[in-house]
C-alpha cells in the first residue's frame, strides 16, 4: 500500500524535476535568440522532414506543467540549437549527436520520478524515441481519473480506458460538454485561474452578469448585477480581483467577484452603450468603447480616467485589444477597418488596418507576434502588428458575419464565432487552416469566443436571432427567453495521447 504522504512527495518531486527541464529548456530558448513559438514550430518542421512541434506543446515543455515525449523534447532542443546566439540560423545537430546525451539523461530521469509506480518497482525502460503511446504529452497527475482503483495501485496516468478514449476523442476534434442555461448572452470571460466563468446575460426583465463553475457547469454565485439595461461585455483583471462589466445605458462597472459586490461607484462618462471592455496585460489600465466610438482609459485602483477620452472611430469601437506588452490598444469598430493606438499619448500607430467590410472584431496572440481581425464580410485576417502587414491569405469559411476571435493561450489555435451560420470555428494560425470540423452552437447565432487561462476548454455563447429582430415579437414567450439561449463548452483538441 502506499501512504499518502509518500506519494504526495513522490508527486512534488517530479513536479520539481519538470520545473527544473523547463527552466533549462528556457535558458536555451533565450540563448539562442529567444524565438517566437511559432517560429520555433516552422523551423522543427523543416529540420525534421515535416514532423511536428506543436505551439501547444512546445508551451506546455517551456512550463514545465506536464511529461513531454522524449522525441517531441529532443526535437525541441535540436530546433533551437539550429540557431545561433543572434538568432541566425545554423545546422541543427543530427539526432545522435552527443550534444544532445545530456537532454536525454535528463529526461530520463525525470520520467522514473512520474507517480503511480509500486514502491520498490523497476522504473519502466525509457521509451524510445518516435513510440507512438508517447507521441505527445502525458498528464501529469496522481492518476489519470483522479480516483485510484480499489484492490491495486493507482493507473499510472492516461491508462484508464475511458480517459485514453476521452483524449482521443478530444485530439480529433473539439468534444463537447452538457451546456450550462444561460439565456442570452452577449459576452462570456474566464477568471484568471480559470476557477469562474462569467456572463454578460440579457432578460427583458433585468439582465445580470453571473458566475458559473466552468467543472460542474453550475451558476456558484448568482447573480453578480441587476443591470438597468442589458449587460453587454464583461472581463476579469488579470490578476482576477476585480470583474469589469459594461451596459447600454454607457456605465462601466467594477465588482469584487468573491463578495459578488460593486467595487466603488460606476465609471461614468460614455453617452451611449459601451461594448469594447479590455484591461491591459497588467492591469494598469482598463479601456472601454461605446457606440459613438469613444475610447475612454481608467485606472482600475482608484477608479479615475486616465487621460481624455479619445475618438477611435466615427461609429461604434466594438472590439478592444491590449497587446500583452501593452504598448498598443487594438480599436475595431463599424467602420470597415481596425486601428492602432499608442495607449499612453492615445495617438494612432500608423494607417488604419484596412481590407474588411462592415463591423470588425480583433484580438492579440498571447505573445503578440499577431493580431487576429474578422468582419462582417465572413473573412478572418492575421496581422504582423509591429509592421502592420497581412500575414498570408485570408481564413474563409464562415457563412456571413464573424463576430468574435479569440486566441487560445499558447497561440496553437484561433476560434472564431459566426453570427449567420450559427457556428465556431478553429484553425491553426499557423498553417491558416481548420482544425476539424465546424462547432454546431444550439442557437442560428453565435457571438462570443473564449479559451480557460489552460487552453483544455472553449466556451462560446448563441442565441435565437428573432429575439431581436422585433422589440415586440409575439412569438417569444418572455418567461421563456432563457431557452432561447446557451453558453457551451467543448474539450479542445490537442496532442495528449
Amino acid at each position: 500500500m502506499i501512504d499518502s504522504t509518500d506519494a504526495g512527495q513522490g508527486t512534488d518531486t517530479f513536479k520539481a524535476a519538470l520545473a527544473e527541464q523547463a527552466r533549462h529548456l528556457r535558458r536555451l530558448k533565450v540563448e539562442r535568440g529567444n524565438p517566437s513559438l511559432r517560429r520555433i514550430a516552422l523551423r522543427a518542421a523543416r529540420i525534421s522532414s515535416g514532423t511536428e512541434l506543436p505551439i501547444a506543446t512546445q508551451s506546455t515543455a517551456f512550463a514545465g506543467t506536464r511529461f513531454v515525449s522524449v522525441d517531441k523534447i529532443i526535437l525541441l532542443v535540436r530546433t533551437l540549437m539550429s540557431w545561433d546566439a543572434d538568432g541566425e540560423e545554423i545546422s541543427a545537430p543530427a539526432r545522435t549527436d552527443p550534444v544532445l546525451d545530456e537532454w536525454r539523461n535528463r529526461w530520463r530521469a525525470t520520467a522514473e520520478l512520474r507517480p503511480g509506480r509500486r514502491n520498490g518497482a523497476a522504473p519502466a525502460p525509457a521509451p524510445r524515441e518516435g513510440d507512438p503511446t508517447l507521441a505527445g504529452e502525458v498528464l501529469a497527475g496522481p492518476t489519470a481519473a483522479g480516483v485510484p482503483r480499489q484492490g491495486g495501485p493507482p493507473p499510472r496516468p492516461g491508462s484508464s480506458l475511458a480517459v485514453r478514449a476521452l483524449l482521443h476523442a478530444a485530439r480529433a476534434g473539439a468534444l463537447a460538454l452538457p451546456p450550462l442555461r444561460t439565456g442570452v448572452v452577449f459576452s462570456v470571460a474566464f477568471s484568471p485561474d480559470g476557477s469562474l466563468l462569467a456572463t454578460a446575460t440579457f432578460h427583458p426583465s433585468g439582465s445580470t452578469v453571473r458566475l458559473w463553475d466552468p467543472v460542474t457547469r453550475t451558476l456558484v454565485r448568482g447573480s453578480v448585477t441587476d443591470h438597468k439595461a442589458a449587460g453587454f461585455s464583461v472581463a476579469f483583471s488579470p490578476d482576477g480581483s476585480l470583474l469589469a462589466s459594461t451596459d447600454f445605458e454607457g456605465m462601466v462597472r467594477l465588482w469584487d467577484p468573491v463578495t459578488c459586490t460593486p467595487v466603488g461607484d460606476p465609471l461614468t462618462g460614455h453617452t451611449d452603450f459601451v461594448r469594447g471592455l479590455a484591461f491591459s496585460l497588467d492591469g494598469s489600465l482598463l479601456a472601454s468603447g461605446d457606440s459613438d466610438g469613444m475610447v475612454r482609459l481608467w485606472d482600475p485602483v482608484t477608479r479615475t480616467p486616465v487621460g481624455d477620452p479619445f475618438a477611435g472611430f466615427d461609429g461604434m469601437a466594438n472590439s478592444l485589444a491590449f497587446s500583452p506588452d501593452g504598448s498598443l490598444l487594438a480599436i475595431a469598430g463599424a467602420d470597415d477597418d481596425m486601428r492602432l493606438w499608442d495607449p499612453v499619448t492615445r495617438t494612432p500607430v500608423g494607417d488604419p488596418l484596412t481590407g474588411h467590410v462592415g463591423e470588425v472584431v480583433a484580438a492579440f496572440s498571447h505573445d503578440g507576434s499577431l493580431l487576429a481581425t474578422a468582419g462582417a464580410d465572413g473573412m478572418v485576417r492575421l496581422w504582423d502588428p509591429v509592421s502592420r502587414t497581412l500575414v498570408g491569405e485570408p481564413f474563409t469559411g464562415h457563412d456571413g458575419e464573424v463576430v468574435a476571435v479569440a486566441f487560445s493561450p499558447d497561440g496553437s489555435l484561433l476560434a472564431t464565432a459566426g453570427a449567420e451560420d450559427g457556428t465556431v470555428r478553429l484553425w491553426d494560425p499557423v498553417s491558416r487552416t481548420p482544425v476539424g470540423e465546424p462547432l454546431a452552437t444550439r442557437h442560428n447565432a453565435a457571438v462570443t469566443v473564449s479559451f480557460s487561462p489552460d487552453g483544455s476548454l472553449l466556451a462560446a455563447a448563441s442565441f435565437e436571432k428573432r429575439i431581436f429582430e422585433s422589440e415586440d415579437n409575439p412569438e417569444i414567450d418572455k418567461d421563456a427567453i432563457e431557452d432561447l439561449g446557451v453558453v457551451q463548452l467543448w474539450v479542445v483538441p490537442g496532442d495528449t495521447p
